[in-house]
């Protein structure tokens, strides 16, 4: 064919990926010859490249009809045919081309291909070798070999297949694609991304690099930048199920939830019964609080897809939140047997093990918490060994190092003294506003601030995770009862201005919400009380309200001020937000703390303070309130625990009877 024929230069068009004006030139060449075997052929593949799957490979069809022995077209209809799932269709396809040219490599490789998609990984591997015998310099026979080898677990056998793929040919596209498949499968997410992006240098059109690519950026917390890359995608392949529900994902993570759902719909309309599409759906409800319509979708999921693992145990959770202990053990344990090494599930009944007081057994799959997906802790250690119980009296410098928020770090922290017990020299990693709290109550461990950290550190010999401590000495209910009480106790002369501050009267330190981010609407809402439930500690005599609660809760303020003029007050001065030894203080300098399930139940506990903490129904919002003896938190000797009703005005009333004591 001569560079200078429209049938060439509609070729280029097509081979740059300018799928747009190559349909409008070969449009026009059919025109002119609408019997034209190869006209018919190449627009019957762009429609197909441009989501009219059904339309283009009618066109393919009436292409073969003309020219029935040209292994070319052959290919291209089993490839075709392979994304439609019609695998048989495909395989007399790539048969019948290699039968007609037994030395038409991309036939070979085709047939590999359909194969491998129908598990006869066998036959695959030996038609991917047939295509290398035929042209040892064909990379893709390398790139199809290598999705063989992964597909048999043959990990190192398939990363050597794709290095060898791109060293005959380094801009390889679909070796590059294929590398980072595996990559991600493997959690290797900044190498995979680089592959996708190396992908779509060389093949800007590819929708499932982007697809990838768009996935790996919601994931590591660049929801915003995945969804440019996304609707790209979308662009490209307009009908893609998977490209349309990374989409959804992607905005779900910016908290444009409605648009996300909105994707989901339009993915199920594609693919009716899209299993990926219905979970992430009941995802994006369960985390704006409708347990109901979340559970809906995931049995949808479920019913399209009984082995899909995310989905059974998103309906464990769901049961899980809803109080449904047994049902959800029983997703959790379905979604096991889906992914036996799915650490989800694995993780969250540990956590039931914890609630159940099955110490030992919840505290070892506790570990499981930096595997989880998202991780519910992040992997920090300085790269150090791990110190080993057996190693707990040989005297090591232990970089502890934190995990999570305040609240854990108090929580865990009650057990640095049984730790120091042990001969163990404790350098301990805090928040920075916890230092000076910290370092006043626990004399003998060096408590330094994140930033201060690394060069600490660096002195020491061993490492170990703050929310490992746990496993060492709390597992069974009986060694709680070396829980200290007022462990983290404020600076005496605060306490004593603050009452001095506040004067006479029956103060209650109150605090009514949970703010929760992104993805955790739910939690927000079950944790968090109205505030307007307060008034009922009226029923106090002499009783004045110090209002210490963190964030923007203006309006709630000014609504409770409004109903009850003067009942609730702040602290001059005082940060709650960043103030924590004041905060503190106040708490000491009260009669009693009423709050709800966050940091103040944690502050309130670790110094000591008498308090209240309040939870509707009977199942705890964490974990470890439901360590507890009788209306006592195990953790917090000081802390009662009021819960069981269904609504927070009898909470309230039963506080409010314990507290005018």
């Amino acid at each position: 064919m001569s560079a200078s024929t429209p049938e060439a230069a509609a070729l280029a068009l097509f081979q740059s990926g300018r799928l747009d004006a190559a349909e409008v030139a070969w449009r026009a060449l059919l025109a002119a010859r609408p019997d034209d075997p190869q006209a018919l052929h190449m627009l019957g593949l762009i429609l197909a490249r441009t989501g009219r799957a059904a339309e283009g490979r009618a066109l393919v069809d009436r292409s073969i009809e003309r020219d029935r022995r040209n292994p070319a077209f052959l290919n291209n209809r089993a490839m075709l045919l392979a994304e439609a799932g019609r695998f048989v269709d495909a395989e007399r396809d790539a048969r019948r081309a290699v039968q007609l040219d037994p030395l038409f490599v991309a036939g070979w490789i085709q047939l590999g291909s359909v194969l491998r998609r129908q598990d006869r990984l066998e036959e695959a591997t030996a038609a991917f070798r047939r295509a290398s015998t035929v042209d040892p310099r064909s990379s893709e026979a390398h790139v199809g070999l290598g999705n063989v080898l992964r597909a048999r677990g043959d990990i190192p056998g398939a990363r050597a297949a794709y290095a060898a793929a791109l060293a005959l040919d380094p801009r390889n596209p679909s070796a590059h694609y294929n590398l980072g498949n595996l990559q991600m499968e493997a959690n290797e997410l900044a190498a995979a991304e680089g592959s996708f992006r190396a992908t779509l240098a060389r093949a800007p059109q590819n929708s499932l690099a982007m697809n990838n690519l768009g996935v790996i950026l919601t994931r590591t917390g660049r929801a915003g930048e995945a969804i440019p890359v996304l609707e790209q995608g979308v662009r490209i392949a307009p009908g893609n199920p998977e490209v349309l529900t990374s989409l959804g994902l992607a905005l779900q993570g910016e908290g444009r939830v409605a648009d996300a759902i909105a994707r989901y719909r339009e993915a199920l309309t594609a693919r009716p019964g899209f299993a990926p599409a219905l979970n992430n759906w009941g995802n994006a409800l369960k985390d704006g609080g409708d347990l109901v319509g979340a559970a809906e979708r995931f049995d949808q999921a479920i019913a399209a897809d009984p082995r899909f693992a995310d989905a059974l145990n998103n309906r464990a959770n769901v049961a899980l939140e809803s109080g449904d202990t047994p049902a959800a053990k029983a997703f959790y344990a379905r979604a096991l047997e889906a992914r036996p090494d799915f650490p989800d599930p694995r993780f969250s009944l540990a956590q039931l093990a914890l609630r159940d007081l099955d110490f030992a057994r919840g505290w070892d799959a506790f570990e499981l918490r930096f595997a989880t997906h998202p991780p519910m802790a992040q992997w920090r250690a300085p790269a150090l060994p791990r110190l080993t119980p057996a190693e707990l009296k040989e005297g090591h410098r232990v970089a502890v190092w934190r995990e999570q928020g305040v609240g854990d770090l108090l929580l865990f922290g009650t057990l640095l003294p049984e730790l120091a017990a042990t001969g163990t020299r404790v350098v301990l990693e805090v928040d920075a506003r916890m230092v000076a709290l910290f370092a006043r109550n626990l004399p003998g461990i060096e408590v330094v601030s994140p930033e201060d950290a690394p060069a600490a550190f660096a002195k020491c010999d061993r490492h170990f995770p703050l929310g490992s401590l746990p496993g060492l000495f709390r597992r069974d209910v009986a060694s709680f009862a070396a829980q200290p009480r007022g462990l983290f106790r404020a600076d005496p002369a605060r306490v004593a201005a603050t009452r001095e501050a506040l004067g006479p009267g029956h103060w209650i330190a109150v605090s009514w919400h949970s703010f929760q981010g992104r993805g955790r609407r739910h939690h927000e809402i079950r944790k968090s009380m109205p505030v307007e439930a307060l008034a009922g500690l009226a029923a106090i005599p002499g009783v004045r309200l110090l209002d210490v609660q963190y964030g923007d809760v203006a309006g709630d303020r000014a609504a409770f001020e409004a109903a009850h003029p003067g009942l609730m007050t702040r602290l001059d001065g005082l940060d709650t937000f960043n103030d924590f030894e004041g905060l503190m203080a106040a708490l000491e300098a009260c009669r009693g703390v009423l709050t709800i399930s966050n940091v103040t139940a944690h502050l309130a506990g670790a110094s000591g303070a008498r308090g209240l903490l309040l939870y509707t129904g009977t199942f705890a919002p964490m974990n470890y309130w439901a360590a507890r003896s009788g209306d006592t938190s195990l953790w917090y000797p000081s802390l009662g625990i009021v819960s069981g009703a269904q609504g927070w005005e009898p909470l309230v009333a039963e506080a409010a009877r314990r507290l005018a004591l």
